[in-house]
């Protein structure tokens, strides 16, 4: 008997959809729901009234149980008094938190005050989009396809951003919004430079990118200087045939630029990849795919719609333990550990005298955080 030999990718496919792409999809939609019938039952009372009825015999009750149940399980019931005098998206929210409340996650939070602001990976979930539309406005046409693209921290197993995309927009228009920490380093030693005069950062250097989806790269190659990150992948596939091997083969590849998401063929739920600065790598996965509806922003302008965003969690200077870190020093005879991290105020005040001299040997670099 052969031995069995485990493959990560064909794995992957127990749990993801099928081949699909949006222009199949929308076609198996309309095939299969009846528009008009949903237009009826918007609109007929009637049929209303037997959904109900059968909901209740269902549930072994009575209508009248269901209609209160209905009106008790509203979302509208989901608020309290105090919702309405808070601003809950506010830095220090706690401070206004009533001392009297009985609230037991109330009173942890009044406790653990200090610990608001340092949170991990705290969701942030952008207002909702209002629109005001007016006759100029390019409206999204009745029946399209929303997309839904998450994409995850290049370390952790968490989703970084979350977007909802039109079939006809370019993938360009997605990967410009996508943000990393990685994009913000700056690379070199600048003990002798603490002002930061004319340097520049990872993504000023070099924004080349590419989207790995289904044996084919998507390049970004509107700045000539871009690096092709995937030829160097695509020649090493063919060495020794490697593309043979279950989960390789003969790359293609393409300009970004060029395609859409009306473009791709992918599976739901499969991991992908978005990958920038050589080789900060995020998974990417394609997680909803639904026509659209009233309760979604209307106006074609509103996307790409960013819907998901988490921070990340910033650390503190080791010195005052109340602004951010700025610097990381190492070989420091000034600090107490190696490496050590400082804000910008704590370093100049201990590493430099009030004409900008060093006063110690030591090595500074600009810190952030990649958490």
């Amino acid at each position: 008997m052969e031995a069995y030999k485990y493959c990560p990718v064909n794995e992957a496919y127990l749990f993801t959809s099928p081949l699909m792409n949006i222009d199949i999809f929308k076609e198996q939609c309309v095939l299969n729901i009846d528009f008009e019938d949903m237009e009826v039952r918007r609109n007929d009372k009637s049929q209303w009234q037997i959904d109900k009825e059968k909901l209740a015999e269902t549930l072994k009750t009575d209508l009248q149980t269901v209609l209160e149940l209905e009106e008790v399980c509203s979302i509208d019931n989901l608020k309290c008094d105090y919702e309405d005098q808070f601003d809950f998206n506010q830095r220090h929210v706690f401070k206004d938190f009533p001392d009297d409340n009985k609230l037991q996650t109330v009173k942890q939070v009044k406790m653990g005050k200090t610990k608001v602001e340092e949170l991990a990976y705290v969701p942030t979930f952008p207002e909702p989009v209002i629109e005001e539309i007016s006759e100029e406005d390019e409206l999204v046409s009745s029946g399209e396809v929303l997309l839904t693209v998450s994409i995850f921290h290049p370390e952790k197993r968490k989703v970084h951003m979350e977007f909802k995309v039109l079939p006809d927009q370019k993938l360009t228009e997605v990967r410009d919004l996508i943000t990393c920490q990685s994009d913000k380093v700056i690379f070199g030693e600048f003990s002798s430079n603490p002002s930061l005069e004319g340097v520049k950062t990872a993504k000023e250097i070099s924004d080349a990118s590419f989207f790995f989806v289904e044996q084919c790269f998507y390049n970004d190659t509107r700045n000539p200087l871009n690096r092709d990150y995937s030829r160097i992948i695509k020649e090493w596939a063919k060495e020794s045939e490697r593309y043979t091997v279950p989960g390789l083969g003969l790359f293609d590849s393409t300009n970004m630029q060029d395609k859409t998401f009306r473009d791709l063929n992918f599976r739901l739920g499969y991991p992908y990849l978005f990958c920038h600065q050589g080789n900060c790598e995020h998974l990417m996965v394609f997680n909803d795919m639904r026509l659209i509806s009233e309760d979604d922003p209307q106006k074609v302008e509103s996307y790409p719609l960013k819907t998901l965003v988490l921070l990340p969690r910033h650390k503190r200077c080791s010195i005052c333990n109340i602004h951010l870190i700025k610097w990381m020093t190492k070989n420091d005879e000034m600090a107490f550990e190696d490496p050590s991290f400082f804000c910008d105020k704590c370093f100049r005040y201990l590493h430099y005298t009030k004409d900008g001299k060093k006063l110690a040997s030591f090595q500074a670099f600009p810190y952030v955080s990649t958490d």
